[in-house]
């Protein structure tokens, strides 16, 4: 457990792991990002459309929702 402690450290610490570093970040997130999409793909539908109603609205009553 020491050895994985301190190899995490070198790897953190010094340019020769960031890139691997970078890599497990963005593969985090991406991954994060696709979950959510995937468990609130209709929640997110439905906000979009009602944004873009919203927005239309607006343009044919310059600016004002009614």
């Amino acid at each position: 457990m020491k050895n994985v402690l301190n190899r995490a450290k070198f790897v953190c610490g010094g340019e020769e792991g960031a890139s691997n570093l970078e890599l497990v970040v963005w593969f985090s997130v991406v991954l994060a990002i696709a979950i959510v999409l995937i468990a609130f793909g209709g929640n997110v539908k439905d906000f979009m459309t009602g944004a873009n109603s919203d927005v239309d609205k607006m343009s044919k009553n310059s600016g004002k929702i009614k």
